[in-house]
């Protein structure tokens, strides 16, 4: 959550709102908190988005969950992860572009399916 810079685990003003009725304020501005998400529309922050590419360029495996890979430039961060090696898993209800790619595909709501696809990743890698 964000609103100067702050962050915190969300359990507890989840709470107090739900305890009062009121928005959460800060504790380091006053001003009312704010999720740290990106809304449709807004840029990626910087710094995230090149950490997840360089994620990508050294990952073995990338499990995309719920993305129609349609949204750049993070759609472009799974083939970045293809392009250096990695594995593809894709949970999606629909297509992606990218299926073609992917070692392995389901068109599946992601609460059904994931729970498989980890352990079947954890047995290819030798994770589990």
């Amino acid at each position: 959550m964000g609103c100067c810079g702050f962050r915190d685990r969300i359990e507890k003003y989840v709470e107090e709102f739900r305890k009062s009725g009121r928005a959460p304020k800060c504790p380091k501005c006053g001003k009312v908190l704010e999720p740290a998400v990106v809304y449709f529309g807004e840029p990626l922050p910087a710094t995230a988005l090149a950490e997840a590419f360089t994620l990508a360029r050294t990952c073995n495996v990338m499990v995309v969950v719920g993305t129609s890979l349609a949204v750049y430039p993070a759609a472009l961060v799974s083939l970045e992860a293809h392009r250096s090696g990695a594995k593809l898993y894709i949970v999606n209800l629909s297509p992606t572009p990218l299926d073609h790619l992917a070692t392995a595909v389901t068109y599946t709501k992601a609460g059904k399916t994931l729970p498989r696809v980890v352990e079947h990743v954890k047995k290819l890698t030798n994770m589990g």
